[in-house]
């Protein structure tokens, strides 16, 4: 038996896998590696994590971040498949920094905060100053269109004076015509019964000569 490089626990060769690499030639428990039981074997050129993370390639070093406890049973190999494996990046150099990083992140910052001071006050004010000369013409028209009614109103009320005013003379000169009217009548009505009154005493007047023989007048 051997020691994994990993748990530094004796592992058996049935359940071991070697670097392939001929300066590393080290051995692990294939749990430890990410690797399956049914095709471990198989990987007749595999690497350990150390190597492959000596290879000239970008954050693809694969390497144990917990090393758990080994154990010749194989009831201890089955609890090994909580194993987990994660990637760890090389540190950047200076020349790979994003460019949004650091300074230049905080002087876009800077230039958007001083376009938002300087910028957006002004704007409001547009839009407030906008607003309310739609208001203000709003109200001129409405105080025009309440004037409008007002005078019309006022006509009409000058109309219904006038009116009332004619009525009332209608009314007084109806009222005078009525009176003369009556009295009319009664004069006709006495004109009347004067008139009667004297036909009736010239008739009373009148006397009627009857069986008088009318002389002859001498005309010569």
């Amino acid at each position: 038996m051997s020691n994994c490089n990993a748990c530094k626990k004796n592992v058996k060769t049935t359940e071991s896998i070697m670097c392939t690499q001929t300066t590393c030639n080290k051995l692990y428990h294939y749990l430890y590696v990410g690797l399956k039981a049914d095709n471990f074997k198989k990987n007749v050129s595999w690497k350990c994590p150390s190597c492959k993370a000596k290879q000239p390639k970008g954050n693809n070093s694969v390497t144990p971040v917990r090393v758990m406890q080994c154990s010749d049973d194989e009831d201890g190999a089955e609890s090994r498949d909580d194993y987990v494996m994660t990637r760890r990046r090389r540190p950047r150099s200076p020349d790979c920094l994003n460019p949004f990083d650091s300074e230049f992140t905080n002087k876009m910052r800077k230039d958007i905060l001083d376009i938002i001071r300087n910028e957006v006050p002004s704007i409001i004010k547009d839009l407030i100053c906008k607003e309310f000369r739609a208001i203000r013409d709003n109200i001129s028209e409405l105080e025009k269109s309440i004037k409008y009614i007002g005078d019309k109103y006022d006509d009409i009320m000058k109309s219904i004076s006038v009116a009332s005013e004619d009525t009332k003379c209608l009314k007084t000169e109806n009222s005078s015509l009525r009176s003369d009217f009556k009295d009319m009548q009664k004069k006709i009505s006495t004109i009347e019964h004067d008139f009667a009154k004297q036909e009736q005493w010239v008739r009373q007047q009148n006397v009627e000569i009857v069986g008088v023989t009318e002389k002859a007048r001498n005309v010569s």
